[in-house]
C-alpha cells in the first residue's frame, strides 16, 4: 500500500521508510540495554554466568541482526532488491527461528534445578552454548553476504547461474558444514539432561540467588502442593536486588519486613534501603 501510494505522493514513501528504520534502531539499542544491564548486574557466580549466557543469548541476536539487519529491510528502495535473496532467509531464521529456540534453552537451564533437584554440568552447558551461539552465527551470518551478491532462495540449485560467482559456492558449503557441527552438537545438550539427572551434583534451593517465590520452596523439587500445609507469606515483590545494607544480593519475597527491600508505604519513604 505504502508503494502504490508513494507513486502519486513521494512523501509517503519517504516518512514510512523513517518510521520504520526509527523503529527498527530502537529495538536495537533497546535490545542492547537490556542485555548490558542483566550482564553488568549479575553476581560473579559460575553456575549464574553460564545460565545468564543462554538467557541473554536471544538478546544478542535480535541486537546484531534483528536490529541492524532489520534496518535495510525497513528500507524499501532497499527492501526490494533483498526480500527474493539469501538476505532475508538469514535475517527471519535469526530472529524468529533461533531466538527463541535460545529462549527455551535458557529456560531449561534455568528450571532444570527446580524440576529435578540436581545441576546440569557446567563444563557441557558451556560447551553447547558456545558451539551453538558461534554455530549460529557461522551457519546465517555468511547468509547476508550471499543475498547481497543477489544470490536468490527458493531455488533447488545454483548451476550455470552466471551473476553467481564460485565464492558463493564455497560458502554454501561452508554453512552446510556449519549446520551440521552445531547439530550434532545438540546431542551433547541432551546427554547434559539424561546424565545430570542421575549423578548431576544435588541442587541448592536457591542456585541463582533469585528473590522470587518459587525458589523459596521447602523442598528442591517441589512436592504435592508446593508448599505444604503452611502457605508462605510475601512481604515485598520479587526485585529486591542489590540493596543498599543487605547481607545478601537479593531479598527473598518472604524475608521478614525487617530486611528491608520494600516499597515504600508513604511519601518521603527511601526505596530498597535497610533501616539501620
Amino acid at each position: 500500500m505504502a508503494l502504490l501510494g508513494s507513486r502519486r505522493k513521494p512523501g509517503l514513501l519517504a516518512s514510512f521508510i523513517h518510521v520504520d528504520a526509527a523503529a527498527d534502531a530502537i529495538r536495537a539499542l533497546r535490545a542492547r540495554g537490556i542485555r548490558d544491564l542483566v550482564v553488568y548486574s549479575a553476581a560473579p557466580n559460575h553456575e549464574i554466568e553460564e545460565a545468564l549466557d543462554h538467557r541473554v543469548s536471544p538478546v544478542r541476536l535480535f541486537t546484531l541482526i534483528g536490529g541492524l539487519t532489520g534496518l535495510f529491510l525497513g528500507n524499501v528502495s532497499v527492501d526490494i532488491p533483498l526480500s527474493g535473496t539469501m538476505f532475508v532467509v538469514a535475517h527471519f531464521h535469526m530472529v524468529m527461528g533461533v531466538a527463541p529456540l535460545l529462549v527455551v534453552f535458557g529456560a531449561i537451564y534455568h528450571w532444570y534445578p527446580k524440576i529435578t533437584g540436581r545441576m546440569l554440568d557446567d563444563t557441557l552447558g558451556q560447551a553447547h552454548f558456545w558451539v551453538t551461539f558461534l554455530g549460529t552465527y557461522a551457519i546465517f551470518f555468511p547468509m547476508h553476504y550471499l543475498g547481497i551478491l543477489g544470490m536468490p532462495r527458493r531455488y533447488y540449485e545454483y548451476k550455470g547461474y552466471e551473476f553467481i560467482p564460485p565464492s558463493a559456492h564455497w560458502l554454501n558449503e561452508w554453512i552446510t558444514i556449519a549446520a551440521l557441527v552445531v547439530a550434532a552438537f545438540q546431542l551433547v545438550f541432551v546427554f547434559n539432561l539424561v546424565h545430570s539427572a542421575f549423578r548431576g551434583r544435588r541442587a541448592e534451593p536457591n542456585p541463582w540467588r533469585a528473590a522470587s517465590l518459587e525458589w523459596a520452596t521447602p523442598q528442591t523439587p517441589p512436592g504435592h502442593g508446593n508448599w505444604g500445609p503452611d502457605l508462605p507469606v510475601v512481604y515485598r515483590w520479587a526485585y529486591a536486588y542489590s540493596v543498599p545494607g543487605a547481607a545478601d544480593d537479593f531479598i527473598a519475597q518472604t524475608a521478614p519486613p525487617e530486611a528491608g527491600g520494600q516499597a515504600p508505604e508513604e511519601e518521603g519513604a527511601v526505596v530498597n534501603e535497610v533501616p539501620a
